[in-house]
């Protein structure tokens, strides 16, 4: 196999069948021999009239035609790859397989300051190489947004202010009503009371002494607290008009309006 693969290479692309250089171009793929594998692949290319039996070997060819130039950077090979692509817009009246790497060798031919020996450009290329086209971004067209003519929303109704009187009339309200449960509960605590010091005034016992202290004493802060919250409550409702203070024969009476 060897010797035949060494023959194939001796041997000239014009001297070799399409299977042969087929043979030695993939032969020379696996050995990572790129100048090989172009030269046999570009002369398949270049045998071949009908386009779809020319493109695939064109492909090949100009591949290894790049990959020989980015290993050797010999411009022979640069040269031939667009020499390649040439041929194949011009014999067969279509542009080159990959249009955008036939600029992108031409922009290599050119920032390397390569000349070619063949120079002429296919009529079936947009551009000519002075003036490579300039990569443009395809947008999008806008799409139009969709507007929605929806009924306007109610505006919630806004809850009025309570005025400061207002609020001093609740609490006005809040303090008499505690202070007449505290009223009722000193009435219960009195009531409590009375029975136990009256114990203790018949038996002079000291439980019952210490039993009446803690009542007496819950009856006293108890009596405090309610005059205080009873005595705010009425001023407040008094100030505002909504409590009437009456004196009469009997004492005060009072009379509410809410």
């Amino acid at each position: 196999m060897q010797l035949i693969v060494l023959a194939l290479t001796l041997a000239t692309p014009a001297e070799l069948t399409n299977q042969e250089l087929e043979d030695a171009g993939r032969q020379a793929v696996a050995n990572d021999d790129h100048r090989t594998a172009a030269e046999s692949f570009d002369a398949l290319a270049r045998r071949q009239l009908d386009i779809g039996e020319a493109l695939p070997w064109t492909i090949a060819a100009t591949s290894a035609w790049r990959r020989d130039y980015d290993q050797t950077q010999a411009p022979e090979s640069l040269c031939a790859a667009l020499d390649l692509l040439r041929h194949f817009a011009t014999e067969h009246d279509h542009p080159p397989p990959d249009v955008d790497e036939y600029w992108s060798l031409v922009e290599m031919k050119r920032t390397a300051g390569v000349s070619c020996e063949s120079e002429t450009k296919p009529e079936v290329l947009p551009h000519s190489e002075e003036d490579p086209p300039t990569p443009t971004q395809d947008v999008p067209p806008a799409i139009p947004t969709p507007t929605l003519n929806l009924p306007s929303q109610p505006t919630p109704p806004t809850k009025p202010k309570m005025s400061k009187r207002r609020k001093l009339v609740i609490a006005g309200g809040v303090l008499t009503g505690l202070g007449v449960v505290g009223l009722a509960t000193l009435a219960g605590q009195t009531a409590n009371y009375v029975p136990t010091i009256r114990q203790y005034r018949d038996h002079n016992r000291d439980e019952l002494y210490q039993q009446a202290y803690r009542q007496e004493t819950a009856m006293i802060v108890t009596g405090i607290t309610t005059g205080a919250v009873l005595v705010s409550g009425i001023v407040l409702l008094a100030v505002h008009k909504r409590l009437h203070i009456q004196p009469n024969l009997s004492g005060v009476s009072l009379r509410g309006q809410f």
